[in-house]
């Protein structure tokens, strides 16, 4: 199970939760996401469950990639925390700007962890066999011609095994959070949004935004509720 976080960051409300923006990547939706921050009208902390840079160095990132950081940087109403994920771990935007990395966020006023998922992705076996055969044929296929889709959407293809990555992440997310004593727990990383109950334990997934209708979760007054962008 995962280790205790070594930098955990106490958000109060009202906040908003978002993961896997993958700014860098192809498939990244970033004038969808600079509207959806444009949303706001009052303070809002904004909270990045991870895999907010898709690339390691934001000298990388497209003009349209970067317009997202430095319209972060200087808005007026939002509070941007980050949490780390696996793929944004060293972009130097983040400490250019003054803006820590941190493992997980927790939400007092609702009882709720956020982190990234990644720790809860624990394949064993034939899985990580699996998982290791999966991404080398995903590779192979785009050299091959294949249309570019991001790894995580060619997996929904496989329904069995991606639905066994989501069960695994949500249970040791659920675990880790009865462990912590908290009431619910919001993740990223699998791409998938959902809202249920795992052990009596709130699970949310905020999806992603490199795929249509992307996902936040919206935390005012007590309330949370998670809210499909495209559809506002």
């Amino acid at each position: 199970m995962r280790d205790q976080p070594s930098q955990p960051a106490i958000v109060k409300t009202p906040a908003a939760v978002v993961s896997d923006v993958h700014l860098g990547s192809p498939h990244c939706r970033q004038g969808e996401f600079l509207r959806f921050l444009d949303s706001f009208h009052e303070p809002v902390t904004l909270v990045f469950a991870g895999d907010t840079v898709d690339r390691p160095e934001s000298s990388w990132l497209k003009p349209s990639d970067q317009s997202v950081l430095d319209r972060l940087a200087s808005h007026p109403l939002i509070t941007p925390v980050f949490i780390r994920g696996n793929h944004d771990e060293t972009c130097s935007w983040f400490e250019r700007n003054m803006f820590p990395m941190v493992s997980e966020v927790r939400i007092p006023a609702v009882g709720m962890l956020v982190c990234h998922g990644d720790d809860f992705q624990i394949v064993r076996g034939h899985h990580r066999l699996f998982v290791f055969l999966f991404n080398g044929l995903h590779r192979m296929r785009i050299r091959l011609g294949a249309p570019p889709v991001h790894v995580a959407e060619y997996a929904k293809h496989w329904s069995l095994f991606y639905r066994a990555l989501r069960r695994i992440v949500r249970e040791n997310a659920a675990d880790y959070a009865l462990q912590e004593g908290a009431k619910a727990i919001a993740c990223g990383h699998v791409h998938f949004a959902e809202d249920t109950m795992v052990k009596g334990i709130r699970y949310v997934n905020t999806g992603c935004w490199t795929e249509p209708d992307p996902h936040y979760l919206m935390i005012r007054d007590g309330v949370v509720e998670l809210k499909v962008w495209e559809r506002e």
